[in-house]
């Protein structure tokens, strides 16, 4: 067994640079470490095989040479590497443009040594969102997820929403933890903005609130030392890393050093994580903000809709403050869901039968969406329902006007 690795370079004719052969390899022999000789190149007392080819670029005005370079499995194979360094360092100040890597048997040792520790890691990340899912929302977060590019790959699978992580893309899980959202609904914020005389009509859970934050900074920075960008960043950069080991492209011994650290990075983090996650409490409130945010994710139709839906409670929650309606418990207020906020405005006969009916069923069809009770893939359906909550949306808008 041997080690093969081949480069081709472009460089210009002019002035008859590089004419031939000889000349290029007396170009490289600039570094007085390196000679060649027939199908030798030595170097720091270590000789290995080495042939070099020219040829003449189609436009003709341009030369190439494909070098071959080839070390024995008992050679001296750290030499072997300061070699192909300084060659490539030689080529990149000649060449038109960066010698090409036709073939590195070093680069796909070193990406066969990155799989497993990368696969790993992808595989713990699955088993932290999978629990972490399952207690928050239940057994129906998984098809509810499932981004548009994936659930299409999965129409012919069995048993897709039990194994939907398994079929996501690297990327596509960092969305689970580290993609920012506001709790806050913004048109009823700004409604409220509108009424208010200062800083003290506002609640501090509502300040928060306004924040945006990921899942991983709302549920595992208290039980893990690590902000949600550290984590974000890194497995990105790892994400890029594993588009090289797994398109069979070449890597160097500096990116497969950087796989090591950041995958220990990571890793550490994901470790504390899953033996946490028992600590975390996630309210029923909170559950509906995941699953909402998860499902906003699923494609650019479902989104569009849960905006026109929370366009919607802006205007409902703006007409219920503004009547002077509030719940209460124990003493303090509450907020009411959508429906009991319906049900209290049609009671205090400000909206009607009608507009009461269309917002339960709105509400059920939102539920629906969020919870994996109705397919995401019915896009006809959404973009219908996305219309219907817009029209209740001005029909709100316009009893807030006639009460104002």
């Amino acid at each position: 067994m041997s080690y093969k690795v081949e480069y081709l370079a472009i460089i210009e004719t002019k002035e008859d640079f590089c004419s031939d052969v000889e000349a290029f390899n007396s170009l490289l022999q600039a570094y007085g470490s390196i000679k060649t000789s027939n199908s030798k190149i030595a170097y720091s007392g270590s000789e290995f095989e080495y042939t070099v080819q020219r040829g003449v670029v189609a436009d003709g005005e341009q030369v190439y040479f494909h070098m071959k370079f080839n070390c024995s499995i008992d050679g001296n194979l750290e030499g072997y590497k300061k070699l192909l360094k300084l060659v490539r360092t030689v080529l990149q100040k000649v060449s038109v443009k960066p010698p090409e890597v036709l073939w590195d048997d070093l680069s796909a040792e070193l990406c066969l040594k990155a799989y497993p520790i990368i696969y790993e890691l992808e595989n713990m990340m699955r088993k932290l969102i999978t629990k972490f899912m399952l207690i928050s929302i239940g057994v129906s977060w998984a098809s509810s997820a499932v981004p548009k590019e994936v659930s299409e790959s999965l129409k012919t699978k069995k048993n897709a929403a039990q194994s939907y992580l398994y079929d996501a893309d690297f990327i596509q899980l960092s969305n689970f933890l580290f993609k920012k959202y506001s709790t806050v609904n913004s048109e009823k914020l700004f409604l409220k903005i509108a009424k208010a005389k200062g800083i003290q009509d506002f609640s501090f859970p509502e300040l928060m609130g306004m924040i945006p934050q990921s899942n991983w900074e709302r549920y595992f920075s208290p039980i893990v030392d690590c902000n949600s960008d550290y984590l974000d960043s890194r497995w990105k950069k790892l994400y890029d890393l594993r588009c090289v080991v797994a398109h069979n492209n070449f890597l160097t011994p500096e990116s497969y050093e950087e796989v090591l650290k950041l995958s220990a990075d990571v890793k550490e983090k994901l470790v504390k994580a899953i033996l946490n996650i028992d600590r975390i409490h996630v309210s029923e409130e909170q559950k509906e903000e995941v699953a909402e945010s998860v499902a906003s994710g699923a494609n650019e139709i479902v989104s569009a809709f849960l905006r026109a839906w929370n366009s919607l409670l802006g205007e409902l929650y703006g007409l219920f403050d503004m009547i002077g309606l509030e719940l209460k418990a124990e003493g303090e207020e509450i907020k009411p869901t959508p429906m009991v906020c319906g049900r209290m405005l049609l009671l205090s006969k400000i909206i009607s039968e009608e507009v009461y009916a269309e917002l339960e069923e709105l509400y059920a069809f939102r539920n629906a969406l969020v919870h994996n009770q109705f397919s995401a893939d019915e896009h006809n359906y959404i973009e219908l329902y996305t219309k219907f909550s817009d029209d209740l949306r001005l029909t709100l808008r316009g009893i807030v006007a006639d009460h104002i």
